[in-house]
C-alpha cells in the first residue's frame, strides 16, 4: 500500500509519458500511436502509472531502474486485466503502423488482422472498464458486474459507440475475406499503383477472375478500387480517431473517480491510501 496525497499523485503522473517512462516498445513506438490516439497515453498516465512502482521514485530514475515500471504487489486482478487489454490494443496498432511502412509483399493481410484485433479488443476494453466503473460508483468493494448494455448506456445519446461498432463490421468483413478465402487480386496500373477492391465492393468482386476483368477496364471501374496503401492508411486513421474520441469519456470518468471523489474501490484496487 502506497500512502500519498491525491494532489501529489495528480501532479506526479503528469510527469510520466511513453517516451520518458514507458517500456521499451512504448518509448520507441509510442509516438506512432499518440499522433492521432493521444488519449491512449493519457489513459496510461492516469490508470497504469498509479498502480506501478513508478510513483515510488522520481520519474527521472525510472529510465535508469526499469524494474520500476512493474505493478506493485497486491494490485487487483481486475485492474491488471484492464491494463492487459489496453496494452494489447496498443501493440496491435503499433504493428499496423509498422506494416504500413514495411513495403513487404502482402503486408495488407497481416495489417487487417491486427486492425480487426485492435477494434475487437477496444470493444472488450470498454465493456470491462465501464462495468468496473459501475461497481466503483455502486460502492461495491469486491463485486464484478457484467451488464451487456453498460457501454451504450455509458455513452448515452451519443452515436460514437454505435458508429464504432459499425465501422468494425466493415473491417471484420474485409479481414475475413482476406484470411479465410482465396487471395484478393491486385491490379498494377501503368502508373505503378497497386489497386485492391474497396471494402464495399469486396463481396461482388469475390474472385481473381472478376477482379482482373474489372481491372482490365480500370478507367471505367476506378471507383470500385482503391490504392492499397491509401486504404490501409485511411482505415488506420479512422480507427485511431474513433478510439481517441471514445477514450475521452473513459478518462473523464476515471479521473473523477480517482482524483476528485477518491473512490474507495479504486484506491483499494490500486493499492493506494490517501495521506492526510
Amino acid at each position: 500500500m502506497v500512502k500519498i496525497s491525491m494532489t501529489n499523485l495528480a501532479a506526479l503522473v503528469e510527469e510520466h509519458s511513453f517516451y520518458k517512462t514507458g517500456d521499451r516498445i512504448e518509448r520507441t513506438s509510442g509516438s506512432l500511436i499518440t499522433t492521432r490516439f493521444g488519449n491512449a497515453e493519457r489513459f496510461w498516465r492516469y490508470f497504469v502509472v498509479p498502480f506501478t512502482e513508478r510513483i515510488t521514485i522520481h520519474p527521472k530514475l525510472v529510465g535508469l531502474l526499469p524494474e520500476f515500471i512493474a505493478p506493485r504487489e497486491g494490485i487487483a486482478d481486475r485492474i491488471l486485466k484492464i491494463n492487459e487489454i489496453h496494452y494489447s490494443i496498443f501493440l496491435h496498432l503499433v504493428a499496423c503502423h509498422e506494416l504500413l511502412v514495411s513495403k513487404a509483399f502482402l503486408a495488407f493481410t497481416d495489417f487487417f488482422v491486427h486492425l480487426s484485433a485492435a477494434h475487437d479488443l477496444a470493444i472488450e476494453f470498454l465493456k470491462t472498464v465501464v462495468n468496473y466503473f459501475g461497481d466503483c460508483r455502486d460502492g461495491n468493494l469486491k463485486g464484478h458486474r457484467e451488464q451487456k448494455d453498460a457501454v451504450p448506456k455509458f455513452y448515452g445519446s451519443s452515436p460514437i459507440y454505435s458508429e464504432f461498432v459499425d465501422f468494425g463490421k466493415l473491417i471484420d468483413n474485409y479481414r475475413n475475406r482476406i484470411v479465410h478465402q482465396p487471395m484478393i487480386g491486385m491490379i498494377i496500373t501503368d502508373h505503378a499503383e497497386v489497386l485492391i477492391p474497396r471494402k464495399e465492393h469486396i463481396k461482388r468482386l469475390d474472385s481473381l477472375q472478376k477482379i482482373f476483368r474489372a481491372g482490365a477496364a480500370t478507367d471505367q471501374n476506378r471507383d470500385e478500387f482503391i490504392e492499397l496503401n491509401l486504404e490501409m492508411n485511411t482505415d488506420l486513421n479512422q480507427l485511431e480517431d474513433k478510439l481517441n474520441t471514445l477514450w475521452v469519456q473513459v478518462i473523464e470518468e476515471l479521473t473523477t473517480l480517482l482524483f476528485v471523489q477518491n473512490n474507495p474501490r479504486i484506491l483499494s484496487d490500486f493499492g493506494l491510501e490517501i495521506a492526510k
